[in-house]
């Protein structure tokens, strides 16, 4: 946890971003941080974004959902995607309150509010998280 932040404790928006998945990796296969904040804090929104839709007016469209509201960002791999990296940015760059969790290898600095990093995309890693983000852990 990072020092100074305080756990979500109200319903977020949680953006996914999504990106391309390896021939090792069906793309049906379940990953992500909204589902599991959701079945802790019911109310909890969720939204995905790939490259096409953050670079054609979703990203400010969610950041606009998420006014009021705890806002989680959720990257696989984000230092190997440049569109991804410059999302993750510039959703920041509005709103630094944001929290950033990492599915993937991470990359660089730690980035967000607070920056939780699962090493891994599987459902489990993705109820981690929540569990982490919540203070529950």
């Amino acid at each position: 946890r990072t020092p100074g932040v305080e756990p979500v404790t109200k319903p977020a928006h949680v953006v996914e971003f999504t990106t391309s998945v390896t021939l090792a990796v069906d793309a049906a296969t379940p990953w992500g941080v909204g589902g599991p904040l959701a079945e802790i804090l019911p109310g909890t929104t969720v939204e995905r974004l790939d490259a096409a839709a953050a670079s054609n007016g979703g990203l400010p469209k969610a950041l606009l959902t998420a006014t009021g509201r705890p806002l989680v960002l959720v990257v696989r791999d984000a230092h190997r995607h440049g569109w991804l990296s410059a999302a993750l940015h510039s959703a920041l760059s509005e709103r630094p309150d944001a929290y950033v969790v990492e599915m993937g290898v991470p990359g660089g600095a730690p980035v967000g509010a607070m920056h939780v990093a699962t090493f891994g995309s599987s459902p489990v890693c993705g109820r981690a998280a929540a569990e982490v983000l919540t203070g529950q852990l």
